[in-house]
């Protein structure tokens, strides 16, 4: 550190400290009892059924309601479930002002569908997958979940293009409707063809999917209706070498247990956009815009594995409003949605779960467990996947939930932003597999007293063919891709628990699983992340694992304005590095970190390289430029000034502060007002600044060093 000398007027008192932050000022309390109280407190208590009748309810048209149908045409109607009812096919579709009271019984859509044999590869004998036909697919053998982490334990590898492989039969009992069939696919380079065939060997429907996006794998279908009851099976091609095949079928679609839906069918409704086709068995009802209903007291499911499937959807309605309380739901299928709505309202005391294995492709982020309006989502459970809640309203609220994320694709986390505004406060996050919250170019997103917990988690297909690839499992990924479109983000308050295990896997070896709190690589303005509390631990034998309270880098990863305290006031606790400061993912541009304590714990696992270093600089050739840490304070063993630079030949540049407080006062005590306070280095090459204020105070930003150099091996200090 320079030393400094202090200029004032010699008639005044000075009280001059040199402060780091203290662990008691950082390390504020935990949010204990938070966890405790959302886990009691979140969720469905359904009364037993049948405990009323019209009798019993105030309202001026109350009707009791015995069997599913069309009820569009009666708005302000109370209806009040008598029994458990079921359809086939969409259960009710209901209009404006109803309240669907479903008084402790069950509603059930897509009952009454089977999946085909062996529908997910997991039975085999002699090397053949048990009710598929591979004759046609010369060296089709069985893939296994560690060479491709597709669905369950194995797969289908089909190791030429040109392979034609038959699935066995499956009755489809409910005539003249639609259906779509399925695989899932992940290939080299080519993609696929798929058919369905009836039992007279004739083409019902047929699609031709390219290469898959990134290796992600994807689900390829195509639609068939006006079909009579009776067997049906698919035939998928290969275009490509060293395809494999998952997850086949003919499912029922575009089913709701409760729905209110403006329009029923859409001319967008192509290969890959699936989502826009409402309801295509029922194109000669009317539908109902800008409707808003109350659905309660009771549960959903659906009956069948199913494709667009919802438990209850009122999208697209214009300024409607969707209550829901107090009811489980229970969804199983690919692109489908628990709640699916646009809507205004609140959706409480409720109980989501969504068994959804793979969805068509991982770019649909609205394919997540429900997607959500400008709404009050609080005290429930939601759990599942692909992702839980996808936000698409405005000034929504995300409170008191136990939210656990089940995710086996890229980038479906448990929230996902696709709107702006929102707040997201005391819930807790706790995944099945897979990430938590993505901000993603919205704005206005506040993040505060949750709980978080992070698990690395072993690469999906998207992560495994390559070399130097990395996935990550993060709390809180903050992301715009070069867009400056993700900005005014507040982190605050907030529990990580950030934990991990190192995969060795030979078969993809160039992955590696990386586990952080908040992955930042946003270029936005006014993003802060403060008062939040960090936990990291590394549970593996080495140091391969990358795990990280903070991973910040990407292409254009900046801090904006230049001068915004991006990161303050946090408390960091790790047995290895806490910080990774242009990372894997790319550079990094004017981070700042302040008043930040950095603890280091006993790592009983391994002996970290670079012990004594919390902050770790560098990846590749990326630079990390105009790095400020102000104020610091580094705790049981880390070192405030060493750094872990893990560059080959990027470069660096970073500046380091401290904080002075000054207090000035007259002979009498009495704070000195507007007074000029000077620190300056004995050489006089550097002084800094400021005036008292009224309490006779002035703050300081003290210059301990600049750093220079290398991120492969460090550089010169000044």
């Amino acid at each position: 550190m320079k030393k400094l000398v202090f200029l004032f007027c010699i008639m005044f008192i000075v009280i001059i400290f040199i402060s780091g932050c203290t662990e008691s000022d950082i390390k504020k309390a935990p949010l204990d009892g938070l966890e405790q109280d959302v886990r009691a407190n979140a969720g469905a208590a359904i009364s037993s059924a049948g405990l009323k009748t019209c009798a019993d309810i105030a309202h001026s048209n109350c009707v009791e309601l015995t069997t599913c149908g069309d009820y569009s045409g009666n708005s302000d109607t109370y209806f009040l479930l008598m029994n458990d009812i079921s359809d086939s096919m969409s259960c009710l579709f209901l209009a404006d002002g109803v309240i669907l009271d479903l008084n402790g019984y069950t509603v059930t859509y897509a009952e009454g569908y089977n999946m085909m044999p062996n529908w997910n590869f997991e039975s085999w004998t002699s090397g053949s997958p048990d009710n598929w036909d591979v004759s046609g697919a010369s060296g089709a053998r069985q893939g296994t979940k560690q060479e491709m982490p597709l669905l369950g334990d194995y797969s289908l590898y089909l190791p030429n293009a040109g392979s034609v492989v038959v699935s066995d039969w499956v009755y489809l009992p409910v005539g003249n409707r639609h259906y779509r069939g399925i695989i899932l696919y992940q290939d080299g380079n080519g993609g696929i063809d798929l058919e369905v065939l009836n039992s007279g060997g004739s083409v019902v429907c047929s699609n031709t999917y390219g290469a898959d996006f990134d290796g992600e794998g994807m689900v390829a279908f195509c639609d068939f209706d006006n079909q009579p009851a009776g067997n049906y099976r698919i035939r998928v091609t290969s275009n490509s070498n060293n395809m494999y095949l998952d997850l086949g079928g003919i499912l029922p679609a575009h089913d709701h247990g409760v729905g209110v839906i403006n329009y029923y069918n859409d001319a967008y409704c192509d290969t890959y956009s699936s989502q826009s086709c409402y309801g295509p068995d029922y194109l000669s009802q009317t539908g109902t815009p800008g409707a808003s209903i109350t659905v309660k007291n009771g549960y959903i499911d659906s009956g069948s594995f199913v494709h667009s499937g919802f438990g209850i959807t009122s999208y697209f309605m214009g300024g409607a409003s969707l209550e829901v309380e107090n009811v489980i739901i229970n969804v199983s299928g690919i692109d489908s949605n628990a709640i699916r709505t646009s809507s205004s309202g609140s959706i409480s005391y409720s109980e989501l779960y969504n068994y959804q294995p793979w969805i068509t492709t991982r770019q649909h982020l609205h394919r997540a467990g429900s997607v959500i309006g400008s709404q009050d989502f609080h005290h429930n459970i939601a759990s599942g996947g692909q992702g839980v809640i996808n936000v698409v309203g405005e000034n929504s609220r995300i409170y008191n939930n136990l939210i656990e994320n089940d995710q086996s694709v890229t980038n479906h986390y448990a929230i996902t932003y696709s709107a702006d505004i929102s707040d997201v406060y005391n819930n807790v996050f706790d995944p099945i597999r897979g990430s938590g919250i993505l901000v993603y170019k919205s704005n206005g997103v506040s993040i505060y007293n949750n709980i978080f917990y992070s698990v690395a988690q072993p690469c999906d297909p998207e992560y495994i063919t390559g070399t130097d690839l990395t996935y990550s499992t993060n709390a809180i990924r903050i992301n715009d891709y070069y867009s400056d479109d993700t900005f005014d983000t507040d982190v605050y308050n907030n529990d990580f628990h950030i934990m991990g295990e190192y995969y060795t896997n030979p078969e993809h070896p160039g992955c590696t699983p990386i586990s952080t709190g908040i992955f930042f690589s946003a270029s936005g303005p006014n993003n802060n992340i403060f008062n939040n509390r960090f936990y990291t631990e590394k549970r593996n034998d080495n140091d391969n694992l990358h795990l990280y309270a903070l991973y910040m880098g990407d292409a254009t990863t900046a801090n904006v304005p230049q001068d915004n305290k991006l990161v303050y006031n946090n408390y960091f606790e790790s047995n290895d590095k806490a910080v990774w400061i242009t990372s894997f993912y790319g550079p990094s541009i004017d981070m700042w970190l302040e008043n930040n304590t950095f603890s280091r714990v006993d790592n009983i696992y391994y002996t970290p390289g670079d012990y004594d270093a919390a902050i770790q600089i560098g990846s590749g050739s990326f630079d990390a430029n105009n790095l400020r840490l102000i104020n610091n304070k580094f705790l049981n063993g880390f070192n405030p000034d060493f750094y872990s630079f893990t560059g080959l030949s990027g470069s660096y540049d970073l500046h380091k502060k401290s904080y002075l407080h000054v207090n000035v006062k007259d002979d009498l005590g009495n704070p000195v007002i507007n007074s000029l306070v000077t620190a300056e280095t004995l050489d006089l090459s550097y002084s800094v600044s400021d005036y008292t204020n009224n309490e006779g105070y002035a703050f300081l930003y003290l210059n301990d060093y600049d750093e220079s150099g290398s991120t492969n091996s460090g550089g010169t200090r000044t």
